[in-house]
């Protein structure tokens, strides 16, 4: 009975130095992904392998100073470096709305972007038009005003037409349908070469943010530009749809 409590506890200990082992990798891959500082990972995996290294020593008042390091540091990482882990963490929720759509309802999509954009273009009509990708806009969507139709170019329009209640700010699309209007983005603070308004500046702000595609339509010129990746282009407007085909398809 003896011989097998002791192998039990030899097997336990196996255990508690692979889980220890397992953790401490975890730990430096979070750190190396999320953080991107090689000073604090290194002191972090330190402080956790001595810790183990206490554990399997018997320092029992070592290892239990050694926790409260670990549990301060941890605190102090989720207080941080929370922006940055929202922003890592919405970069891995992918959608579905957005890669469900065939490819006919994306070249349908891409056709009423399209005639929109060229009406909204000739008139000089400002408009700023957010197509979300993989990371999802929910705190944007819920803090413009609510739409939930389809996406068509006859309410692209109307809904930036001067004077309608929605038409200043921005309108974000998942999928096929406009989710939601009237949604303001933090404008971004980059040096820009050209004549660049404020609309310019939010779409810029966005792409900074998320790996969302926004269109931009000129008020003082009709002129069309995209935001995408924290860089924005002026674009053609013969050379709108392939830019588009482009940036929805990577």
């Amino acid at each position: 009975l003896l011989t097998g409590l002791l192998e039990g506890l030899v097997l336990i200990n196996y255990i508690d130095l692979a889980i220890s082992i397992v953790l401490l990798i975890l730990a430096a891959f979070i750190l190396h992904k999320f953080v991107k500082n090689n000073i604090l990972s290194i002191i972090v995996v330190v402080v956790f392998a001595l810790k183990i290294l206490a554990s399997l020593l018997g320092l029992n008042h070592v290892s239990d100073i050694l926790n409260i390091v670990l549990f301060s540091m941890a605190a102090a990482f989720c207080v941080i470096y929370a922006q940055e882990i929202q922003r890592q963490l919405n970069a891995r929720v992918k959608l579905t709305k957005l890669h469900d759509i065939t490819s006919t309802q994306q070249e349908n999509l891409i056709n009423e972007l399209l005639t929109a954009i060229n009406l909204l273009s000739a008139e000089k009509t400002g408009a700023i038009i957010t197509i979300e990708r993989k990371d999802r806009l929910d705190h944007y969507i819920q803090s413009g005003d609510a739409v939930d139709c389809p996406v068509t170019a006859q309410m692209l329009c109307t809904i930036f037409y001067k004077g309608t209640p929605l038409h200043d700010g921005a309108l974000i699309i998942r999928g096929v349908t406009i989710e939601a209007a009237s949604v303001f983005f933090i404008p971004s603070t980059k040096a820009l070469s050209g004549n660049y308004g404020a609309r310019h500046r939010a779409a810029l702000g966005i792409s900074e943010v998320c790996d969302a595609v926004t269109i931009v339509v000129s008020e003082q010129t009709g002129r069309v530009s995209i935001a995408y990746s924290g860089e924005i282009i002026s674009v053609n407007r013969d050379n709108i749809k392939d830019v588009l085909k482009d940036y929805l398809s990577d």
